[in-house]
């Protein structure tokens, strides 16, 4: 973690994890960047305490919990535009892969496609045919998995 900025304020009563003595404490505010996946960073702010008796430092369970959810907001997000990336370039594949390359380099969409893909695509979910709901299901599922790994 790398520290940015600080700010802090004394805080009463608060019992230290590491001597437990209750002092006055220093509830420190900063900025860090935590790396969430390879050469990935977040910038978080972090609520830290101070114990002026012992000088140990802690997150309170609050902060912890903040960051955690942040990391994996995070990890998500990347794994998801990984996801999105890849099922774009996979529709690219089957879309160029049914499509005829003309002699000038363009490619022809066949008219059953065009008719096919445009009808999907002015079609509400609900009112899909079962076996397309289906296609997209096994879609959502590839996300749920993502979101799903810890």
């Amino acid at each position: 973690m790398i520290l940015t900025s600080v700010s802090g304020r004394s805080v009463m009563g608060m019992r230290c994890p590491k001597c437990f003595h209750r002092s006055v404490h220093k509830k420190l505010t900063s900025t860090e960047r935590i790396e969430v996946a390879s050469g990935v960073t977040v910038e978080v702010v972090v609520n830290k305490c101070h114990c002026d008796y012992c000088g140990h430092e802690y997150l309170d369970d609050e902060a912890h919990a903040e960051i955690i959810q942040m990391v994996m907001r995070a990890r998500h997000r990347e794994k998801l535009a990984d996801y999105a990336h890849e099922a774009w370039s996979g529709w690219m594949k089957y879309l160029f892969g049914k499509c005829v390359e003309n002699s000038d380099g363009e490619v022809t969409i066949p008219a059953w496609a065009v008719q096919r893909w445009q009808r999907q695509m002015n079609t509400a979910y609900a009112d899909l045919p079962y076996e397309e709901r289906k296609s997209d299901q096994n879609e959502a599922d590839k996300m749920l998995a993502i979101m799903e790994d810890k």
